[in-house]
């Protein structure tokens, strides 16, 4: 259904590399999920190794809602990215799109060496033809993140220490 209603804008294909990228405009937002799953089933459906289609919405269409799907396309793009915008708060400020997330200095340098401010930009550019800043910066709840991640951790810990104690006192039974 999704296709029925694009109007292909480019097609790019290599036969040698078996690469296939269709830029296609679309009056409705998709979602990223969406996309990957029908990317997934033309590769798989003629046997190709890289299937890419990049959308192309309405202006009007883009708001801080979206901005989920941006982060979830930066994963894919920003190798860097991936498992940073899991816990991100989305906010505004003037023309600026801030993402918060719940890491240091260390994670946001990472994220500023890589560019990704820039790459969550060129995204919304190549979808909406629309200029928008980003800012990526360290969350008023980091401590809690840590705090429960660590919380976490020390469960998984725990229920491996007592799966490896009942191991043991199985074998030791036998």
């Amino acid at each position: 259904d999704i296709l029925e209603d694009a109007e292909v804008l480019s097609v790019e294909a290599e036969r040698q590399s078996r690469l296939l990228r269709i830029r296609f405009s679309i009056p409705y937002l998709v979602s990223k999920e969406d996309l990957y799953a029908i990317e997934d089933g033309v590769k798989e459906a003629y046997s190709l190794s890289f299937v890419q289609l990049l959308p192309s919405y309405p202006s009007e269409l883009f708001s801080l809602n979206y901005v989920g799907e941006v982060l979830y396309e930066a994963n894919r793009v920003c190798a860097v990215a991936h498992g940073f915008f899991q816990q991100a708060e989305i906010s505004e400020e003037g023309e600026t799109i801030v993402v918060s997330i719940p890491f240091g200095g260390g994670g946001i340098n990472l994220l500023t060496i890589a560019k990704t401010e820039e790459a969550l930009s060129q995204i919304v550019q190549s979808e909406f033809s629309i200029r928008r800043t980003f800012k990526i910066r360290t969350s008023d709840n980091q401590e809690a993140f840590y705090a429960q991640f660590e919380a976490d951790m020390q469960a998984r810990l725990d229920e491996a220490n007592r799966q490896s104690r009942e191991n043991i006192a199985k074998n030791a039974a036998r």
